[in-house]
């Protein structure tokens, strides 16, 4: 047979390939330039620490309150109290924390993890931002849902969330707590103070909760009703 006993060597020419690493950052929502500052913005302190808008909210006198999450918001100094909205350049201060209005017990669990921040120098909407660019805005915000509405309707009715990493998602309730509920929503780090919703009818958003906690498999949120009557505001 032709070539029997013949060992046939190919000749491989080697070729130096170069692979480039490359760090993708997270997609962040909601980070553009809004005049008035609406619910389910990115917000953003000094240090980096970005987290979401919940919603607007107002006292008996009239004065403007931006919801969030109270863990946002921890340290002393000025740039841990502080909240940047767009966070390019870190100099358009909108809120600031009010101790009175802040309360962490945790930040995880069936513990309180809220916040009303004292509104600086703009004028805040009853909307939520639209992704579409500055001075966005969609689906308008009409109130909050009880409590007892969430417990009631456990696991029967969709509720919706926004956050500044995962956009929008929405899951069905899982747990009800004393504090915070959960649901099966997508949810990342950046989320936290987000807004958590019901929407009605006419296709307004009622608010459930603040968003506090949560990984790809579920969200935690501080009840809606209770943040008003803990801080005396209303949305």
């Amino acid at each position: 047979m032709a070539g029997e006993g013949i060992e046939k060597e190919e000749s491989v020419e080697k070729i130096r390939v170069d692979v480039e690493l490359v760090n993708e950052s997270p997609q962040s929502y909601y980070n553009h330039k809004y005049r008035p500052v609406p619910g389910g913005c990115r917000i953003e302190r000094e240090r980096e620490a970005a987290c979401t808008v919940g919603a607007p909210a107002t006292d008996s006198s009239g004065n403007s309150y931006l919801l969030s999450a109270a863990h946002c918001w921890e340290g002393e100094d000025a740039g841990e109290s502080e909240g940047y909205q767009p966070s390019s350049g870190r100099s358009s201060v909108i809120a600031t924390r009010n101790s009175s209005k802040w309360k962490l017990d945790s930040s995880s669990g069936d513990e309180w993890d809220a916040c009303a921040l004292d509104v600086t120098g703009v004028n805040t909407s009853h909307q939520f931002a639209s992704n579409s660019g500055d001075n966005s805005y969609e689906r308008g915000i009409a109130g909050v849902l009880s409590k007892e509405w969430i417990e009631d309707n456990d696991e029967s009715d969709e509720i919706h969330k926004r956050g500044r990493t995962t956009g929008s998602s929405s899951g069905n309730i899982t747990l009800t707590g004393d504090v915070t509920y959960r649901t099966d929503a997508d949810s990342d780090d950046g989320d936290s103070g987000g807004p958590h919703y019901y929407i009605n009818r006419r296709g307004n958003a009622l608010i459930t909760g603040i968003h506090k906690s949560g990984s790809n498999t579920g969200a935690r949120a501080c009840y809606a009703e209770l943040i008003e009557n803990e801080f005396d505001v209303y949305i």
